[in-house]
């Protein structure tokens, strides 16, 4: 049993599942944050692509767990994970027990994809939901609630700022955009 992780892409678990086309998933292990990936072909390229695509926008993981699959086990991929400076650890393909995490997450990825008929609500509903913690995977990752097509109170969605600290940066953000819009129209004389 490994240590139980303690913030968010401390761990991200990866796996493939095959369907009638390639699908990718990355599992956070803190969240339970599921993303999905749809690949026309599994070669190290295209991994490298979607992994880098992810991290931009979720930050670089410590550990990504991975089968022994080829494209894992790759030099490439091996050079990919030291720029990026996360460790790569692998588990068996012939045990598929030991990546747990991540074969609980191809699983509820196919229940995702055969269940639902737009995937992508699929996915957001699975994101929004609170988990046993009472926590969604997207409040644990994101620290806020996600919109979906449920009826909502608005001040739900809006995020947990320290008092005082949302009107602050309102504030300051429209500072700055009325400032740009100044030097914008005075350089180009508006």
């Amino acid at each position: 049993m490994s240590a139980v992780k303690s913030t968010a892409y401390e761990a991200s678990y990866t796996d493939t599942i095959a369907r009638a086309t390639i699908g990718y998933v990355i599992y956070e292990y803190f969240s339970r944050y599921l993303e999905l990936v749809h690949m026309d072909c599994l070669t190290i390229d295209t991994v490298i692509k979607w992994l880098q695509n992810i991290i931009t926008r979720h930050g670089i993981p410590e550990t990504v767990h991975s089968d022994g699959g080829k494209q894992f086990m790759s030099s490439k991929f091996q050079q990919f994970a030291r720029d990026y400076g996360f460790s790569h650890i692998t588990s068996s393909s012939k045990f598929p027990q030991s990546n747990g995490a991540a074969e609980s997450a191809v699983a509820l990825a196919k229940i995702i994809l055969i269940k639902s008929q737009h995937p992508n609500l699929g996915l957001l509903a699975y994101r929004a939901t609170p988990l046993e913690s009472e926590f969604s995977p997207a409040e644990l990752l994101f620290d806020r609630k996600l919109r979906t097509t449920l009826p909502v109170v608005q001040t739900i969605l809006q995020p947990c700022w320290e008092h005082g600290m949302l009107q602050s940066i309102r504030e300051c953000d429209s500072y700055l955009k009325t400032r740009s819009k100044l030097l914008y129209d005075r350089r180009h004389r508006v």
